[in-house]
C-alpha cells in the first residue's frame, strides 16, 4: 500500500486552482522545573551583585570618610603582631607602649633558658614614630587606595634603636649562670689506697659569638621573641689520673720520723708517724698530674701534735704552727718521692710559778731556777718585798736563748769545780780550768747561749780590755753589757790580769779562759751554741 501525502484543497481567489503544502511544525516543549530554578537563581544573584556593588561602594566611601575624619588606623594594622586597627594614634601609642613593655625574648643556652626584655638588650622602640608610620600607611588619597579598606594583616615595621654595649653588659651579668667549672681528673685516698676520679667538661657563655649573632639579627630576635646563647665547652686539663694513682700507691710503704730538741735540757727525741696515720691527712691534689699540689689536712695534723705533746709534760711544749708545717713538708716529700732534710722541732718551756719559802730572796730563787735576779724583778714588777707563801712568776728559760740553738755543740761550766767542758756531737772535745765571778759579782747559773763575738771588748765599769770576748747573757735584761767568755784581760793597755788565777773565782761575772784555749773556743763556738752554767 502506498502512502499518499495529504492534500489540502485550497481555492484561489478565482476558486479555480488547488495546490499541496506540508503540515506546520510541532510546538516546542516547555522547559523543566530544574532549568527554571537555575535561571531564577542566576538572575537573583546578578541582582544581588549589582546591589552589593552599590552598597559596597557606599560603605567604602563611608569608611574612607570615617578614617580621614577621625585619623584612625586602617583595619588589620599591626606592629609586631600587636593589633592597632581602628585605633586613634593616641590610643595606638598607649596600646603599643603597654604591649612593648610586656614583651620578652626567650634566650636559650645549654640546659638553661632565660627571658630578657628588649630594653635589656639595648633595643628601644620609638613608639610615636612607629605609630606615625602606621598612620601614614593608613591614608587614603584616591580611589586606587579604596581596595585597601578590605585588606587585613597590614604589618608596620617598628622604628627602634639598638645599643650593642647594653646587650653585652647584660650578657656579662648572666654569664655566671651558664658557667660550669671543668672538673679535673683527681686522685683520692680511699680505704688505704689511691684511686682516680673521672674528669668532667665545663662550659662558659661565649659572649663574642652571641654578640656577633645579635648584631646581625636584632630584628629577628624581637620579631620571633627568641635568640640563641652560644656556649663554649671547657675541657679540663687532666682527663686521666689513673697513672698517677698507680704511681702513688707504690709510695705508701714508709713511715717517717720528726726529730725534736730541748736546748734547755740538752735532750733529743723523735716522733714516728706511721703510714696509716699520715695517709689519713691527705687531701685532693689541685693542679696538673705532672706536679700535683697535694693538700694536707692541718686540723688532723694538729690533733696528732696534741697527742704527741702530751708526752712532754705540762711544762714543755712545741710551736704548733711550726710543727704543722714540718709535718706537712714531710708528707709532701714522701708523696712526691723527694729527698728532704726535715728541720728539728724545738721544745720550749712554759713560765712557772714559785711559792716563796721562809728565808728566800730573789737572788737565791734566781740561782735555783738559773736566772740573774734582775730578770725575776722584771718578771714581777709589782713585787717589792718577798713574804713566805707569796707566789711569783719564773720566766721561761727560753727567754735567755734568743737565737736558734745549735744542737751539736754544748759548753758546760761548773761553778763549784771551776772547770768547763766542750762537747761536739755528744763527744767531749775539751776540758779546761776556768775562773768565774767573785761572790760580790757572781756568774749566774743557768742555760745561756753564745750571742756575740768581739775580738777585744771593753768593760768601762772596770776599765778592762777582754780579748776574744763571747757574750752569753745580760745580767740585767735592759743592760747593754753582757757577761761571757774571754781571755786574760788588760788594764790601761798594758797591765795583764789574772794569769795565775785560773781555777778560782776572780772575775766580775765573766768566765775567764786561758788565752790559748780562748782562741780555740772563740773560733769553734758559733752564735747559738748552748752554754750551761751549773752550780
Amino acid at each position: 500500500m502506498v502512502n499518499v501525502p495529504r492534500t489540502v484543497k485550497l481555492m484561489s481567489e478565482d476558486h479555480t486552482q488547488f495546490f499541496s503544502q506540508p503540515p506546520p511544525p510541532p510546538a516546542p516543549p516547555r522547559p523543566s522545573w530544574g532549568r527554571r530554578v537555575v535561571r531564577f537563581l542566576g538572575r537573583l544573584l546578578l541582582l544581588l551583585g549589582l546591589l552589593g556593588l552599590v552598597v559596597g561602594s557606599g560603605t567604602a566611601v563611608w569608611l574612607w570618610f570615617q578614617i580621614e575624619q577621625t585619623q584612625t588606623l586602617l583595619p588589620g594594622t599591626a606592629v609586631l603582631d600587636i593589633p592597632l586597627g581602628g585605633l586613634s594614634p593616641a590610643a595606638a601609642e598607649t596600646q603599643l607602649a603597654r604591649a612593648w613593655a610586656a614583651r620578652t625574648i626567650m634566650t636559650e643556652g645549654t640546659n638553661m633558658t632565660l627571658r630578657v626584655t628588649p630594653a635589656e638588650l639595648g633595643i628601644v622602640l620609638d613608639v610615636p614614630a612607629t605609630v606615625a608610620q602606621a598612620r601614614a600607611q593608613s591614608e587614603i588619597t584616591g580611589w586606587a587606595d579604596i581596595p585597601r579598606l578590605w585588606q587585613t594583616g597590614q604589618s608596620v615595621n617598628p622604628v627602634w634603636s639598638y645599643n650593642p654595649a647594653v646587650a653585652e653588659a647584660w650578657l656579662q651579668s648572666v654569664a655566671p649562670y651558664f658557667y660550669v667549672t671543668p672538673v679535673e681528673a683527681r686522685v683520692l685516698f680511699q680505704q688505704g689506697e689511691f684511686v682516680s676520679t673521672a674528669s668532667q667538661v665545663g662550659q662558659e657563655l661565649d659572649i663574642p659569638e652571641t654578640m656577633a649573632w645579635l648584631n646581625e639579627n636584632a630584628n629577628t630576635a624581637v620579631f620571633y621573641a627568641q635568640m640563641p646563647l652560644f656556649i663554649t665547652p671547657l675541657t679540663p686539663t687532666i682527663t686521666d689520673a689513673s697513672a698517677l694513682a698507680e704511681e702513688l700507691n707504690q709510695r705508701l710503704v714508709a713511715s717517717f720520723t720528726i726529730p725534736l730538741f730541748d736546748p734547755v735540757r740538752g735532750e733529743t727525741a723523735t716522733w714516728t708517724v706511721p703510714v696509716e696515720t699520715w695517709t689519713a691527712w691527705l687531701m685532693i691534689p689541685t693542679s696538673d698530674s705532672n706536679t700535683p699540689n697535694w693538700g694536707v689536712d692541718g686540723g688532723q695534723v694538729q690533733r696528732f701534735i696534741w697527742t704527741q705533746t702530751a708526752g712532754l709534760g705540762e711544762t714543755r711544749y712545741i710551736d704548733e704552727n711550726e710543727a704543722v708545717q714540718v709535718l706537712q713538708t714531710a708528707v709532701l716529700a714522701q708523696l712526691n718521692d723527694e729527698p728532704v732534710t726535715l728541720p728539728t722541732l724545738r721544745i720550749y718551756h712554759h713560765p712557772q710559778t714559785h711559792t716563796v719559802q721562809a728565808g728566800e730572796t730573789l737572788s737565791s730563787i734566781g740561782r735555783a731556777y738559773g736566772f740573774p735576779y734582775p730578770w725575776l724583778q722584771a718578771a714581777n714588777p709589782n713585787v717589792s718585798n718577798l713574804a713566805p707563801g707569796q707566789t711569783i712568776t719564773i720566766p721561761s728559760p727560753d727567754t735567755l736563748l734568743p737565737l736558734d740553738p745549735l744542737q751539736n755543740k754544748r759548753i758546760i761550766v761548773s761553778l763549784s769545780q771551776q772547770k768547763m767542758w766542750a762537747y761536739e756531737n755528744d763527744q767531749q772535745k775539751w776540758e779546761w780550768a776556768i775562773s768565774t765571778g767573785l761572790s760580790e759579782s757572781p756568774t749566774s747559773p743557768g742555760i745561756f747561749q753564745v750571742q756575740s763575738h768581739e775580738p777585744n771588748a771593753y768593760a768601762s765599769i772596770w776599765d778592762l780590755w777582754m780579748p776574744n770576748f763571747m757574750g752569753i747573757y745580760r745580767p740585767v735584761p735592759s743592760s747593754d753589757f753582757m757577761n761571757g767568755f774571754h781571755g786574760f784581760p788588760t788594764r790601761q793597755g798594758s797591765q795583764l790580769l789574772w794569769t795565775n788565777s785560773l781555777g778560782t773565782p776572780v772575775t766580775y761575772g765573766c768566765i775567764l779562759v786561758h788565752d790559748d784555749n780562748m782562741t780555740l773556743l772563740y773560733d769553734w763556738a758559733e752564735a747559738g751554741t748552748i752554754v750551761e752554767v751549773v752550780p
